[in-house]
């Protein structure tokens, strides 16, 4: 099982019951701007981090994402200053953050 780094996160959201757009999507976003402000690294959306399963996650999830909520919503957080990618692969999700020029922090304000 592959660990945790300070560039390799884990979130698994398919044990979720009710799932908050705003409180998922401000979840990533800290993650996110964290990988951004320190020297980039990869979110893996679907793998345990106790165990190290991989659980498809949530349609609801995937759909969120798909619909580049997440891209959009960052967008209008950072500038444009966050480059990322996301690949969905039998229901989990990698996204891959590279460094940010400039400091990016999260303000759960925005998020719609």
């Amino acid at each position: 099982m592959t660990l945790e780094t300070q560039n390799i996160e884990y979130k698994d959201f398919s044990k979720s019951v009710d799932l908050n757009k705003k409180s998922v999507l401000s979840n990533l976003f800290k993650e996110i701007s964290a990988f951004a402000n320190s020297g980039g690294g990869k979110l893996i959306i679907g793998k345990d981090d106790k165990n190290g399963d991989l659980n498809a996650q949530p349609e609801e999830l995937l759909n969120w994402l798909k619909n580049d909520s997440l891209t959009t919503q960052i967008n209008q957080i950072s500038n444009n200053l966050i480059t990322f990618q996301s690949n969905e692969e039998n229901g989990i999700v990698t996204i891959v953050v590279k460094n940010s020029e400039e400091v990016i922090s999260v303000n759960s304000d925005y998020i719609q």
